[in-house]
């Protein structure tokens, strides 16, 4: 059976914030719902060349297709996320 699960998230400009699973799933959808202001992802806080940009209205997703058990451990940091400016709220989606 599967489980739906969403939370709200604060990211500001000052600092990296860590995003993982709140419990066990096969996919993470993280989504800036910010009208003005880009969201920053990357796959090391620390390392510029591993630097995304979601754009407001945009998602990006991470997905575990076709394998047996769940993936994407609660708990383990997938990516990290910072507002280009302000502080700005997305929504982080899963499914079991």
């Amino acid at each position: 059976m599967s489980v739906y699960r969403s939370k709200q998230v604060t990211v500001n400009n000052l600092s990296w914030t860590a995003i993982a699973p709140v419990g066990d799933c096969h996919s993470l959808k993280l989504r800036n719902d910010d009208t003005a202001i880009n969201l920053l992802k990357r796959s090391d806080s620390a390392d510029a060349t591993s630097q995304e940009v979601i754009t407001p209205g945009n998602e990006v997703r991470i997905e575990a297709v076709g394998t047996k058990g769940y993936r994407l451990r609660a708990g383990r940091t997938l990516f990290y996320v910072q507002a280009a400016s302000s502080t700005i709220t997305g929504f982080q989606d899963e499914l079991t």
